[in-house]
Protein backbone atom coordinates (compact mmCIF):
# COMPACT_ATOMS: atom_id res chain seq x y z
CA UNK A 1 0.00 0.00 0.00
CA UNK A 2 2.79 2.37 0.96
CA UNK A 3 4.56 1.53 -2.29
CA UNK A 4 1.41 2.44 -4.27
CA UNK A 5 1.25 5.87 -2.57
CA UNK A 6 4.91 6.47 -3.35
CA UNK A 7 4.37 5.59 -7.02
CA UNK A 8 1.27 7.83 -7.16
CA UNK A 9 3.19 10.67 -5.56
CA UNK A 10 6.00 10.30 -8.10
CA UNK A 11 3.57 10.23 -11.05
CA UNK A 12 1.71 13.33 -9.82
CA UNK A 13 4.98 15.15 -9.15
CA UNK A 14 6.22 14.39 -12.67
CA UNK A 15 2.91 15.53 -14.18
CA UNK A 16 3.03 18.81 -12.25
CA UNK A 17 6.65 19.36 -13.18
CA UNK A 18 5.94 18.73 -16.86
CA UNK A 19 2.99 21.13 -16.77
CA UNK A 20 5.02 23.86 -15.11
CA UNK A 21 7.95 23.32 -17.45
CA UNK A 22 5.60 23.63 -20.42
CA UNK A 23 3.91 26.79 -19.11
CA UNK A 24 7.15 28.39 -17.98
CA UNK A 25 9.37 27.09 -20.77
CA UNK A 26 11.63 29.67 -22.42
CA UNK A 27 9.65 29.23 -25.62
CA UNK A 28 6.29 30.00 -23.99
CA UNK A 29 7.71 32.88 -21.96
CA UNK A 30 9.22 34.26 -25.17
CA UNK A 31 5.90 33.89 -27.03
CA UNK A 32 4.03 35.78 -24.30
CA UNK A 33 6.75 38.42 -24.33
CA UNK A 34 6.42 38.73 -28.12
CA UNK A 35 2.66 39.25 -27.80
CA UNK A 36 3.34 42.35 -25.70
CA UNK A 37 4.22 43.87 -29.06
CA UNK A 38 0.78 44.91 -30.25
CA UNK A 39 1.63 44.41 -33.93
CA UNK A 40 2.67 40.79 -33.26
CA UNK A 41 -0.52 40.23 -31.25
CA UNK A 42 -2.65 41.77 -34.01
CA UNK A 43 -1.03 39.60 -36.68
CA UNK A 44 -1.53 36.42 -34.63
CA UNK A 45 -5.14 37.33 -33.84
CA UNK A 46 -5.96 37.95 -37.52
CA UNK A 47 -4.09 34.80 -38.59
CA UNK A 48 -6.03 32.60 -36.13
CA UNK A 49 -9.31 34.26 -37.06
CA UNK A 50 -8.75 33.30 -40.70
CA UNK A 51 -7.18 29.85 -40.18
CA UNK A 52 -8.63 28.38 -36.96
CA UNK A 53 -12.41 27.69 -37.04
CA UNK A 54 -12.61 27.20 -33.26
CA UNK A 55 -10.90 30.53 -32.62
CA UNK A 56 -13.12 32.29 -35.16
CA UNK A 57 -16.28 30.78 -33.65
CA UNK A 58 -15.25 31.95 -30.17
CA UNK A 59 -14.61 35.49 -31.41
CA UNK A 60 -17.86 35.60 -33.40
CA UNK A 61 -19.94 34.26 -30.52
CA UNK A 62 -18.40 36.73 -28.07
CA UNK A 63 -19.13 39.55 -30.51
CA UNK A 64 -22.71 38.32 -30.75
CA UNK A 65 -23.02 38.52 -26.96
CA UNK A 66 -21.70 42.07 -27.13
CA UNK A 67 -23.52 43.42 -30.15
CA UNK A 68 -26.90 41.68 -29.95
CA UNK A 69 -28.34 44.30 -27.62
CA UNK A 70 -31.83 42.80 -27.92
CA UNK A 71 -30.66 40.04 -25.55
CA UNK A 72 -29.14 40.25 -22.07
CA UNK A 73 -25.36 40.16 -21.85
CA UNK A 74 -24.17 36.84 -20.38
CA UNK A 75 -21.00 37.74 -18.48
CA UNK A 76 -20.13 34.14 -17.56
CA UNK A 77 -20.36 32.88 -21.13
CA UNK A 78 -18.38 35.93 -22.30
CA UNK A 79 -15.65 35.09 -19.75
CA UNK A 80 -15.47 31.45 -20.90
CA UNK A 81 -15.19 32.52 -24.53
CA UNK A 82 -12.58 35.15 -23.69
CA UNK A 83 -10.44 32.54 -21.93
CA UNK A 84 -10.70 30.21 -24.93
CA UNK A 85 -9.42 33.05 -27.11
CA UNK A 86 -6.56 33.77 -24.69
CA UNK A 87 -5.60 30.05 -24.70
CA UNK A 88 -5.49 29.95 -28.49
CA UNK A 89 -3.22 32.98 -28.46
CA UNK A 90 -0.94 31.28 -25.94
CA UNK A 91 -1.81 33.70 -23.13
CA UNK A 92 -2.76 32.96 -19.50
CA UNK A 93 -6.45 32.69 -18.64
CA UNK A 94 -8.07 35.06 -16.15
CA UNK A 95 -10.43 34.53 -13.22
CA UNK A 96 -14.09 35.49 -13.49
CA UNK A 97 -13.61 38.13 -10.79
CA UNK A 98 -11.03 39.83 -13.02
CA UNK A 99 -13.24 39.81 -16.12
CA UNK A 100 -14.68 43.34 -16.15
CA UNK A 101 -15.49 43.75 -19.81
CA UNK A 102 -18.97 44.46 -21.12
CA UNK A 103 -20.98 46.27 -23.76
CA UNK A 104 -19.91 49.79 -22.86
CA UNK A 105 -21.76 52.44 -24.88
CA UNK A 106 -23.78 50.17 -27.18
CA UNK A 107 -27.49 50.95 -27.55
CA UNK A 108 -30.12 49.53 -29.94
CA UNK A 109 -30.76 51.74 -32.97
CA UNK A 110 -33.05 50.27 -35.64
CA UNK A 111 -33.32 53.57 -37.55
CA UNK A 112 -31.67 53.77 -41.00
CA UNK A 113 -28.24 55.40 -41.08
CA UNK A 114 -28.00 59.17 -41.48
CA UNK A 115 -27.02 60.20 -45.00
CA UNK A 116 -23.80 62.19 -44.67
CA UNK A 117 -22.85 65.09 -46.92
CA UNK A 118 -19.35 65.18 -48.42
CA UNK A 119 -16.61 66.90 -46.43
CA UNK A 120 -15.63 70.36 -47.65
CA UNK A 121 -12.11 69.65 -48.87
CA UNK A 122 -10.99 73.21 -49.67
CA UNK A 123 -12.60 75.09 -46.79
CA UNK A 124 -9.67 75.17 -44.38
CA UNK A 125 -5.90 74.70 -44.36
CA UNK A 126 -5.34 72.65 -41.19
CA UNK A 127 -1.70 73.74 -41.05
CA UNK A 128 -2.85 77.27 -40.26
CA UNK A 129 -5.19 76.08 -37.50
CA UNK A 130 -3.14 73.44 -35.64
CA UNK A 131 0.55 73.98 -35.00
CA UNK A 132 1.39 70.67 -33.34
CA UNK A 133 0.16 67.57 -31.53
CA UNK A 134 2.32 66.83 -28.51
CA UNK A 135 2.65 63.40 -26.91
CA UNK A 136 4.70 62.16 -23.93
CA UNK A 137 7.88 60.61 -25.34
CA UNK A 138 7.45 57.49 -23.18
CA UNK A 139 4.11 56.88 -24.94
CA UNK A 140 5.72 57.27 -28.35
CA UNK A 141 8.61 54.98 -27.40
CA UNK A 142 6.08 52.44 -26.11
CA UNK A 143 4.77 52.04 -29.66
CA UNK A 144 1.74 54.33 -29.33
CA UNK A 145 2.67 57.15 -31.67
CA UNK A 146 0.38 59.17 -33.90
CA UNK A 147 -0.14 57.32 -37.18
CA UNK A 148 -2.77 59.20 -39.19
CA UNK A 149 -5.01 62.26 -38.94
CA UNK A 150 -8.47 62.52 -40.54
CA UNK A 151 -10.20 65.88 -41.02
CA UNK A 152 -13.68 66.73 -42.27
CA UNK A 153 -14.84 70.35 -42.67
CA UNK A 154 -18.53 71.26 -42.38
CA UNK A 155 -19.90 74.47 -43.89
CA UNK A 156 -23.57 75.52 -43.73
CA UNK A 157 -24.72 72.25 -42.16
CA UNK A 158 -23.42 70.12 -39.31
CA UNK A 159 -25.30 66.81 -39.01
CA UNK A 160 -28.60 68.57 -39.69
CA UNK A 161 -27.82 71.58 -37.49
CA UNK A 162 -27.77 74.80 -39.57
CA UNK A 163 -24.40 76.53 -39.27
CA UNK A 164 -24.16 80.16 -40.36
CA UNK A 165 -20.88 82.04 -40.51
CA UNK A 166 -18.96 79.08 -39.06
CA UNK A 167 -16.81 76.24 -40.30
CA UNK A 168 -16.59 73.20 -38.07
CA UNK A 169 -13.68 70.79 -38.31
CA UNK A 170 -14.02 67.21 -37.16
CA UNK A 171 -10.50 66.00 -36.38
CA UNK A 172 -9.78 62.31 -35.78
CA UNK A 173 -6.42 61.05 -34.56
CA UNK A 174 -5.24 57.46 -35.04
CA UNK A 175 -2.58 56.19 -32.63
CA UNK A 176 -0.72 52.91 -33.25
CA UNK A 177 -1.92 51.48 -29.91
CA UNK A 178 -2.70 52.48 -26.33
CA UNK A 179 -1.07 50.83 -23.31
CA UNK A 180 -3.12 50.15 -20.21
CA UNK A 181 -0.99 50.40 -17.04
CA UNK A 182 -2.32 46.99 -15.96
CA UNK A 183 -3.12 43.82 -17.94
CA UNK A 184 -2.16 45.50 -21.20
CA UNK A 185 -1.95 42.36 -23.39
CA UNK A 186 -5.33 41.13 -22.12
CA UNK A 187 -6.73 44.65 -22.71
CA UNK A 188 -5.40 44.60 -26.30
CA UNK A 189 -7.06 41.22 -26.93
CA UNK A 190 -10.37 42.61 -25.69
CA UNK A 191 -10.07 45.65 -27.99
CA UNK A 192 -9.38 43.35 -30.96
CA UNK A 193 -12.63 41.55 -30.15
CA UNK A 194 -14.84 44.48 -29.18
CA UNK A 195 -13.39 47.13 -31.50
CA UNK A 196 -11.81 44.98 -34.21
CA UNK A 197 -8.54 46.90 -34.01
CA UNK A 198 -5.42 47.48 -31.93
CA UNK A 199 -5.15 51.15 -32.90
CA UNK A 200 -6.63 53.87 -30.69
CA UNK A 201 -8.91 56.41 -32.40
CA UNK A 202 -9.93 59.75 -30.87
CA UNK A 203 -12.08 62.59 -32.23
CA UNK A 204 -12.57 66.28 -31.37
CA UNK A 205 -14.01 69.42 -33.00
CA UNK A 206 -12.74 72.90 -33.86
CA UNK A 207 -15.16 75.79 -34.59
CA UNK A 208 -13.85 78.56 -36.85
CA UNK A 209 -15.19 81.96 -37.87
CA UNK A 210 -15.85 81.51 -41.60
CA UNK A 211 -14.85 85.06 -42.52
CA UNK A 212 -11.69 85.52 -40.44
CA UNK A 213 -10.63 81.89 -40.04
CA UNK A 214 -10.05 82.48 -36.33
CA UNK A 215 -10.67 79.66 -33.87
CA UNK A 216 -13.74 80.34 -31.73
CA UNK A 217 -13.89 77.08 -29.85
CA UNK A 218 -12.21 73.69 -29.40
CA UNK A 219 -14.61 71.01 -28.22
CA UNK A 220 -13.56 67.63 -26.86
CA UNK A 221 -17.07 66.25 -27.19
CA UNK A 222 -18.31 62.77 -28.03
CA UNK A 223 -20.31 61.45 -30.99
CA UNK A 224 -22.24 58.38 -32.11
CA UNK A 225 -21.28 55.84 -34.78
CA UNK A 226 -23.70 53.32 -36.28
CA UNK A 227 -22.67 49.70 -36.85
CA UNK A 228 -23.19 48.13 -40.28
CA UNK A 229 -23.84 44.51 -39.28
CA UNK A 230 -25.74 45.10 -36.04
CA UNK A 231 -28.73 47.42 -35.31
CA UNK A 232 -26.68 49.39 -32.77
CA UNK A 233 -25.26 52.80 -32.12
CA UNK A 234 -21.90 53.05 -30.44
CA UNK A 235 -21.58 56.09 -28.21
CA UNK A 236 -18.07 57.52 -28.34
CA UNK A 237 -17.24 59.22 -25.05
CA UNK A 238 -15.78 62.74 -24.92
CA UNK A 239 -12.00 62.66 -24.98
CA UNK A 240 -11.08 65.73 -22.95
CA UNK A 241 -8.43 65.04 -20.32
CA UNK A 242 -9.59 67.57 -17.73
CA UNK A 243 -6.80 67.68 -15.14
CA UNK A 244 -5.73 64.03 -15.62
CA UNK A 245 -2.07 63.22 -16.20
CA UNK A 246 -0.33 60.39 -18.07
CA UNK A 247 -0.78 57.66 -15.43
CA UNK A 248 -4.57 58.15 -15.61
CA UNK A 249 -7.36 57.63 -18.12
CA UNK A 250 -9.99 60.29 -18.82
CA UNK A 251 -13.14 60.96 -20.82
CA UNK A 252 -14.09 64.53 -19.91
CA UNK A 253 -16.38 66.79 -21.92
CA UNK A 254 -14.13 69.83 -22.21
CA UNK A 255 -14.66 72.99 -24.27
CA UNK A 256 -12.05 75.74 -24.74
CA UNK A 257 -12.81 79.29 -25.90
CA UNK A 258 -10.58 82.37 -26.34
CA UNK A 259 -7.72 80.11 -27.38
CA UNK A 260 -4.18 80.90 -28.46
CA UNK A 261 -3.54 80.26 -32.16
CA UNK A 262 -2.31 78.21 -33.88
CA UNK A 263 -3.45 75.40 -31.62
CA UNK A 264 -1.19 72.99 -29.77
CA UNK A 265 -3.04 69.78 -28.85
CA UNK A 266 -1.63 67.89 -25.86
CA UNK A 267 -2.03 64.14 -25.36
CA UNK A 268 -2.24 63.99 -21.57
CA UNK A 269 -3.17 60.43 -20.57
CA UNK A 270 -2.32 56.84 -21.50
CA UNK A 271 -5.73 56.50 -23.22
CA UNK A 272 -4.89 59.61 -25.29
CA UNK A 273 -7.29 62.07 -23.67
CA UNK A 274 -6.65 65.54 -25.07
CA UNK A 275 -6.42 69.16 -24.01
CA UNK A 276 -5.00 72.55 -24.91
CA UNK A 277 -3.20 72.42 -21.57
CA UNK A 278 -0.14 70.33 -20.77
CA UNK A 279 -0.82 68.23 -17.67
CA UNK A 280 2.60 66.54 -17.78
CA UNK A 281 5.01 69.44 -17.52
CA UNK A 282 7.79 67.24 -16.09
CA UNK A 283 7.61 64.57 -18.81
CA UNK A 284 9.76 64.66 -21.93
CA UNK A 285 7.59 65.25 -25.02
CA UNK A 286 7.60 64.63 -28.74
CA UNK A 287 5.91 67.21 -30.99
CA UNK A 288 4.26 66.25 -34.28
CA UNK A 289 4.01 69.12 -36.73
CA UNK A 290 0.97 68.84 -38.97
CA UNK A 291 3.27 68.61 -42.00
CA UNK A 292 4.84 65.45 -40.55
CA UNK A 293 1.55 63.55 -40.15
CA UNK A 294 -0.37 61.73 -42.87
CA UNK A 295 -3.64 63.63 -43.34
CA UNK A 296 -6.73 62.07 -44.93
CA UNK A 297 -10.03 63.73 -45.70
CA UNK A 298 -12.65 61.85 -43.71
CA UNK A 299 -14.74 61.36 -40.60
CA UNK A 300 -14.50 59.13 -37.54
CA UNK A 301 -16.23 56.26 -39.36
CA UNK A 302 -13.68 56.50 -42.18
CA UNK A 303 -10.91 55.96 -39.66
CA UNK A 304 -12.83 53.08 -38.07
CA UNK A 305 -13.53 51.43 -41.42
CA UNK A 306 -9.90 51.80 -42.49
CA UNK A 307 -8.44 50.27 -39.32
CA UNK A 308 -11.10 47.96 -37.85
CA UNK A 309 -12.44 44.49 -38.67
CA UNK A 310 -15.85 45.88 -37.66
CA UNK A 311 -17.65 48.20 -40.05
CA UNK A 312 -19.77 51.32 -39.58
CA UNK A 313 -22.38 52.84 -41.87
CA UNK A 314 -22.91 56.32 -40.46
CA UNK A 315 -22.35 58.67 -37.55
CA UNK A 316 -24.10 61.51 -35.76
CA UNK A 317 -23.75 64.03 -32.94
CA UNK A 318 -26.11 64.93 -30.11
CA UNK A 319 -25.42 68.65 -30.17
CA UNK A 320 -23.27 71.34 -31.75
CA UNK A 321 -19.65 71.36 -30.52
Amino acid sequence: MKKDYVILFIVVSIAVALTLSNVLSPRNVQEISDLRNSKVLKEKFFFLYESDPEFRNSVDRLRELLFNTLEDYNRTEAWILFNSILRKLGLPEIELRDFRYGRGGLTPSPEPPLKLKPCCEDCVDLNKVVKAIVIPRRDLEGGNGLETLYVCAYKGDFYGYPVSGKIILEVTLVFSDEDSPSRDVEYDVWRLIAWGRIEDIETFFIVLDEETGEVEKVSFRGLVIKMTDWPNERRISPIGSGGAAFVSAAHELTVFQDVEEPLIIYVNTWNHALSLKDNNVFLDKYSYSIESVEIRVGRRIDAENDYSMLKYSSQNVQSLP
